[in-house]
C-alpha cells in the first residue's frame, strides 16, 4: 500500500507542477475541423436508439414481475389446499404408463 501512496503523492506533485506552470494555450482549432467533428457526432446518433431492444425486454420484464408473483401465491395456495392428491396422481401416471406422462394429462 505504501509503493501506490508514494506513486499517488508523485503524481500530484507531477500534476501541480504542471498547473502552476501556465503553459500558453495552444492555437485554437480551425471552423473546418470543429464542423467536422461535430458533424461526426451527429452521425453517430444517440445511445437510445442502438439499444432499445434490450431495454425493452427489461422493462416488460419487470412489468410482469407483479403478475408472475401474484401466480405463483395463487398456484401456492391451490396446491396447499388440495394437499397430497396432485402428487398422488403424478406418480400413478409415472408407474403406469412411464412413456405417456404429460403435464397435460393431469387432472386438476
Amino acid at each position: 500500500m505504501n509503493v501506490f501512496k508514494d506513486k499517488f503523492e508523485r503524481f500530484k506533485t507531477i500534476l501541480s507542477a504542471a498547473h502552476q506552470s501556465n503553459a500558453p494555450d495552444i492555437e485554437s482549432p480551425s471552423a473546418q475541423w470543429r464542423n467536422g467533428v461535430m458533424r461526426s457526432v451527429r452521425e453517430i446518433g444517440t445511445p437510445a436508439s442502438q439499444t432499445g431492444r434490450p431495454a425493452d425486454f427489461v422493462q416488460l420484464t419487470w412489468r410482469l414481475a407483479p403478475v408472475a408473483l401474484l401466480l405463483m401465491i395463487i398456484l401456492s395456495l391451490y396446491i396447499i389446499e388440495t394437499g397430497a392428491t396432485i402428487s398422488h396422481q403424478i406418480i400413478a401416471m409415472s408407474v403406469s404408463e412411464p412413456a405417456s406422462t404429460y403435464l397435460a394429462y393431469i387432472g386438476f
